[in-house]
């Protein structure tokens, strides 16, 4: 977790998250701070110990973290395509081989739509399964003019 650690204490991803923060200050909809980041985290890391998944923890975190990235440089360019060049851009500099950046990149490029719940095979499906699981919306005040259809809401807790 020591690469991880350091990436999310650096200058350059703090900066970001605080453009995200501040693009977020009103939003009445699902927020995507550090809040829901732990979120997919623990929710993703719960999934692969429970399927007895081989996916390794750091990468979860990282990906986690980095998966909604993206949405600091919207609406310039869609959040999954702007927190992939974003990944490529920073894992570099903290050790992360070739191949965890394109595993993290094709995960972030691929975290959004339909999750699911009975079947997370890989560290994509378990962060897009745990991304839609994070969201309470049977605790939203804004619930009902989201544009999540009731069908795709969480009214019961998964994890």
């Amino acid at each position: 977790m020591k690469r991880f650690n350091r990436l999310i204490s650096s200058k350059k991803y703090k900066a970001t998250m605080d453009i995200i923060s501040k693009k977020e200050k009103d939003r009445i909809y699902c927020c995507h701070g550090y809040e829901h980041l732990f979120s997919v985290a623990r929710i993703s890391s719960l999934i692969v110990c429970e399927k007895r998944l081989n996916v390794d923890k750091e990468l979860i975190y990282v990906t986690s973290f980095l998966h909604d990235i993206g949405r600091a440089f919207e609406p310039e360019l869609p959040h999954d395509l702007a927190g992939a060049d974003f990944a490529r851009e920073i894992m570099p500099e903290y050790g992360f081989s070739n191949e965890e950046i394109k595993l993290v990149t094709d995960t972030i490029l691929n975290h959004r739509g339909r999750a699911d719940l009975e079947k997370p095979t890989n560290l994509m499906s378990v962060i897009k399964l745990a991304d839609k699981l994070s969201r309470n919306c049977f605790l939203c005040a804004a619930k009902d003019s989201c544009k999540w259809t009731n069908e795709e809401k969480n009214y019961e807790v998964f994890y």
